[in-house]
């Protein structure tokens, strides 16, 4: 019996010594995982501070490549360098790495020029023109004047004004719905190059035309039918052939457009662009997300519907739209028929408000604009831009 208390008594011994053995080493371990979670934790936090703080000094100049060197921070310190990842594009990459007690933690950050193209519509001057009942706009929403609202236009994207919101019958009795938010005292001025700068683009690489009066252009998939009088025959060319950079800029000429889209492309003028029939993508990226379709109308002038006996029972339009110095509006609002609903899927961005229908249901367009949400990150060839720098990934 000895014995066997005395084996007892040295095995459970040995057992709780191991047993304290390993609890320790569980512990120490622990303690060591935290210190590496908090060191490692922090690192990040530097990284993700010193991002911010390089970000607000690409907001302030979107020249600025200084970079940041050893900057001492909570107990660590941080580099930030700016790479020019596509001249071109002005496409930039921030690399911030935060350090801290031998952690080290890295981000990049990829920005962009922001185009007026993220817009699913914009003005600078509304013009005195309410949003009605029956009117629909999905996608980013922004003016530089009041917002006019009678009873319930409906907003899906978040919509921004340097103004404020004017209601018809008092807050309590319209009600307008804002379903992606609604914020004032936003500042996008329009630049003043966009049409000088694409028509250098369509010098250097694209289809530069003039010395016509008026220009008839219809997209047929690839091709471009041609034509610069009513009764004259087209003649048909390869777009990738004439305008290898997506850039057709006619100068000092009306143009007269419509057709199918296959590929990207942008047409500019100084002078009014009429829209005479349908403009549609050959591929709609709503039915497959696969395509590549984008299409871009920009001008100095007006951009109208025009008021023909194609336009008077609904009109299809896929592009991105944009005016300088006036607006998207109905050729003769006042005066055509009913003409059914203004299908837009894209964006409008314009100095001024321009008429659809004058009034509804009377005369013109509803309104049913659709955002092409590809326009969030892509734009058509040479669109006009803000002038400002966005952010459009962040990688950790």
């Amino acid at each position: 019996m000895g014995k066997l208390a005395l084996f007892l008594v040295l095995g459970f011994s040995s057992m709780f010594l191991i047993m304290s053995y390993n609890a320790n080493n569980v512990a120490t371990r622990a303690i060591d995982n935290m210190v590496d979670y908090h060191t490692i934790s922090v690192a990040h936090n530097i990284a993700a501070s010193g991002t911010n703080i390089a970000a607000n000094e690409i907001f302030l100049n979107n020249n600025w490549q200084t970079g940041f060197s050893d900057i001492d921070f909570e107990g660590g310190y941080f580099d930030a360098t700016i790479t020019i990842i596509d001249p071109f594009k002005n496409i930039r990459k921030l690399t911030t790495v935060g350090h801290y007690r031998g952690s080290t933690k890295k981000i990049d950050v990829i920005f962009k020029p922001s185009s007026f193209a993220k817009f699913a519509y914009y003005s600078k001057i509304e013009s005195g023109i309410h949003w009605h009942n029956g009117d629909t706009v999905w996608g980013p929403w922004h003016s530089q004047d009041n917002i006019r609202v009678t009873d319930s236009p409906v907003f899906f994207g978040k919509v921004t004004t340097k103004k404020k919101i004017k209601y018809t019958h008092g807050e309590g009795n319209d009600d307008p719905k804002f379903y992606g938010g609604f914020e004032t005292g936003i500042n996008v001025p329009i630049p003043s190059t966009p049409i000088t700068d694409l028509a250098a683009l369509a010098i250097d690489n694209g289809a530069y035309m003039t010395g016509e009066d008026t220009v008839y252009l219809t997209f047929d998939g690839d091709s471009l039918k041609y034509r610069t009088s009513y009764s004259s025959p087209d003649t048909a060319y390869y777009l990738s052939t004439i305008a290898p950079n997506g850039i057709l800029y006619v100068h000092n000429a009306i143009i007269r457009v419509k057709g199918t889209i296959k590929g990207q492309y942008t047409i500019a003028s100084n002078k009014t662009i009429y829209i005479d029939g349908d403009i549609v993508y050959q591929t709609d990226p709503r039915s497959n997300p696969l395509s590549t379709d984008m299409f871009g109308i920009v001008t100095l002038m007006d951009i109208l519907v025009t008021d023909n006996s194609a336009n008077h029972n609904d009109i299809n339009l896929h592009a991105s739209i944009f005016s300088q110095t006036s607006g998207f509006g109905a050729e003769n609002p006042g005066g055509r028929p009913n003409s059914g609903g203004l299908y837009l899927f894209g964006g409008i961005q314009q100095n001024r408000r321009k008429l659809v229908s004058n009034p509804w249901p009377v005369h013109g367009f509803s309104k049913r604009y659709k955002y092409d949400e590809r326009l969030m990150f892509a734009s058509p060839p040479g669109y006009p831009g803000t002038g400002n720098l966005e952010i459009v990934s962040w990688f950790e």
